[in-house]
């Protein structure tokens, strides 16, 4: 059974932004919304109920290498998720330890790795 969980989604831009909370949402999936990696690190930080950030690396300020790393330092077991649309982002993104979903996804794809990670997650939880 797919427990439902509660997603930050950090994008500089709006309409990925909301797009990937549609998507999440319409899989049950209740979505908090940041614009930049700093304000998502803040909002991380105050949500103890966060349970996977799905964030586009390339991002004015913040970086989302930068997010993951601290994301990761706060709470190791929260998967993360970095999106790009650079290819040659993939390998490094595995090294920090998230998951690569690169853009553009279907809507399958997106679903399939957030369960997947969560599935991760919880078996070593």
């Amino acid at each position: 059974m797919l427990l439902h969980t509660s997603v930050l989604v950090v994008d500089d831009h709006a309409d990925t932004r909301e797009s990937v909370a549609a998507l999440l949402g319409e899989a049950g999936h209740k979505t908090t919304l940041a614009q930049t990696g700093s304000e998502a690190l803040v909002l991380f930080e105050r949500a103890e109920d966060l349970g996977l950030v799905i964030a586009d690396i390339v991002m004015p300020g913040m970086s989302g290498f930068e997010l993951a790393h601290r994301v990761k330092a706060l709470r190791p077991r929260t998967p993360v998720l970095l999106m790009t649309g650079y290819a040659e982002y993939v390998d490094a993104v595995v090294n920090i330890g998230a998951v690569p979903l690169l853009k553009p996804f279907a809507a399958s794809t997106l679903r399939r790795v957030v369960h997947e990670s969560l599935d991760a997650s919880r078996a070593i939880a």
